[in-house]
């Protein structure tokens, strides 16, 4: 992944610029949460919203209770809220921005994709800093719209009040971050979209262009943890989150977790609950049932 330029933020800037002024949003996909992913698919931790600015930005989603394919184009988007995900297949050129909100900083992910396969270090990784209190509150409304209903145009207008306070960020904010910070979220923001991949440190070391060793301190003053202990707390959360919503079997729950065996996967996830994954279901179920019953 490519560390940021000052040349990337204002190309961007200005793309997005001409989009808000010579196009509305007319049309938001809305993925649905809390589902398994299929391989090679994109979890999303944070709440995203994948803006097309050129091109055909198609993708696989799970939406209105089915796996769906979309084929989002200039003058529409893709909400993918946290605990769901999506699937690019990059076949088609394509130029697309894709905004990752968090409380205390927004990360956009820049990639102009000629078409066919796609290269992890093509992508440029923007961070623009905390996200203004309106846009904060745009981004609240557009998520219970959508969740109530996904065809509700108030969507789309809460969509533009938060493409513009993005802009305004990206227009504005300084460059905080030396490159081993840049670095740092671009590989954080991979491995939380992409932990159910086959990938070992030595794996992720050579898609970002580092060395194994480098990766491994990097890891330690950043997060004071180990790349191993980083990825397997990060798909225990997802399978969490699986045992909690789904029926999925515990063969299934550990494959789409990044697990290959699922002893393994229940040894990891006893050490970092303290419980075994059957129990874990149990208990949330029993909580379910209780909120319900009230």
């Amino acid at each position: 992944m490519k560390i940021v330029s000052n040349n990337s933020r204002e190309e961007l800037a200005g793309l997005i610029e001409k989009l808000l002024a010579k196009n509305r949003i007319r049309k938001v996909y809305c993925a649905e949460g809390k589902t398994m992913m299929p391989p090679d698919a994109n979890f999303s931790a944070r709440d995203r919203l994948a803006l097309p600015i050129n091109g055909c930005h198609r993708m696989t989603i799970f939406s209105k209770g089915k796996v769906s394919e979309i084929s989002p184009v200039r003058g529409e988007a893709t909400f993918i809220p946290e605990g769901s995900w999506n699937k690019p297949d990059w076949i088609l050129p394509v130029t697309v921005a894709t905004f990752c909100f968090a409380p205390n900083e927004t990360d956009i992910s820049y990639v102009k994709c000629p078409g066919g396969k796609f290269k992890e270090r093509d992508k440029v990784s923007i961070s623009i800093g905390k996200f203004h209190p309106d846009g904060i509150q745009a981004l609240s409304l557009m998520r219970n719209i959508f969740r109530a209903n996904p065809s509700d145009r108030r969507g789309l207008s809460a969509v533009e009040i938060i493409l513009y306070y993005c802009l305004e960020n990206l227009k504005n904010s300084d460059e905080k971050y030396g490159k081993s910070q840049s670095l740092w979220i671009s590989i954080r923001n991979y491995l939380d979209e992409c932990f159910s991949s086959n990938i070992s440190r030595d794996d992720l070391a050579s898609l970002f262009g580092i060395s194994s060793n480098y990766l491994s301190n990097l890891f330690q003053r950043q997060s004071g943890t180990t790349f191993i202990e980083y990825i397997n707390a990060t798909r225990i959360k997802y399978a969490c989150m699986l045992l909690e919503s789904t029926n999925s079997t515990l063969d299934e729950i550990a494959l789409s977790s990044g697990f290959n065996e699922t002893s393994y996967f229940c040894r990891v996830f006893k050490n970092k609950t303290g419980m075994q994954p059957t129990l874990y279901r149990s208990k949330a179920r029993f909580k379910n049932s209780s909120k319900n019953s009230r």
